[in-house]
């Protein structure tokens, strides 16, 4: 069974602006709720496109999982693919995979 969840926030800021703070992920335990963030591959401009990070799942404990990141041309967004979670039993979780983004938006008239 296949689960899907959407949702979607409004950040005034412009597309760069919220790029930047997207792409700070080192910066990411100080406002997410993650309590590592390590980037293991950079892509042109130093941007991440490997990422592993470590939080704390209710339930199973701390986890850890690596998102793979892709980067549409100027600022126009940024996609995810996760393959696997492990919990802190180093168990992967089936199905743990994983996919999202967000859309870079324009100039407001």
């Amino acid at each position: 069974m296949t689960e899907q969840t959407e949702g979607q926030i409004v950040i005034e800021g412009s597309a760069a602006e919220i790029m930047d703070v997207l792409t700070d992920f080192e910066a990411y335990p100080e406002w997410a709720d993650v309590k590592s963030a390590v980037v293991l591959e950079r892509g042109e401009g130093g941007v991440g496109t490997k990422v592993a990070f470590e939080v704390e799942v209710p339930l199973l404990g701390k986890a850890s999982y690596t998102l793979a990141y892709r980067y549409a041309p100027g600022d126009g967004g940024m996609s995810w693919s996760s393959r696997k979670l492990k919990t802190g039993r180093g168990r992967g979780v089936p199905g743990g995979g994983a996919a999202g983004g967000v859309a870079g938006a324009g100039p407001r008239a």
